[in-house]
């Protein structure tokens, strides 16, 4: 979900998107497992930012703030997920066999192919 607030009237943003973090917290913020990782699961990412901000910098500039995270972000780091792009980077650095199967590297037999 994106929020786009506009400075018109008595209403100030920065005082504006913590009060909402804060009572939306049960729809964005996900939940510690035990021993585990953050389950975010039926979670819903919020974003807010500023129309001035938009205008000046551009959709590609860092202009958004997720709920949860502390700093502003260009678009794609803030719909992003780090923990999947972490999952992605261990996996490039890990060393594959080349011609291995899954159920060889598990100490399953390779099937042999007619």
């Amino acid at each position: 979900m994106l929020l786009v607030f506009n400075r018109v009237g008595e209403r100030n943003p920065d005082h504006t998107v913590p009060r909402l973090q804060e009572l939306t917290r049960h729809l964005w913020q996900g939940e510690r497992q035990r021993g585990g990782p953050l389950l975010c699961d039926r979670r819903i990412p919020i974003i807010a930012t500023g129309l001035n901000q938009l205008r000046q910098l551009g959709a590609a500039g860092s202009v958004l703030l997720r709920f949860g995270r502390d700093h502003l972000q260009p678009r794609l780091e803030a719909i992003g997920s780090p923990r999947r792009e972490a999952v992605d980077i261990r996996r490039k650095r890990r060393p594959r066999a080349a011609g291995r199967s899954i159920r060889h590297r598990y100490g399953g037999q390779p099937r042999s192919r007619p």
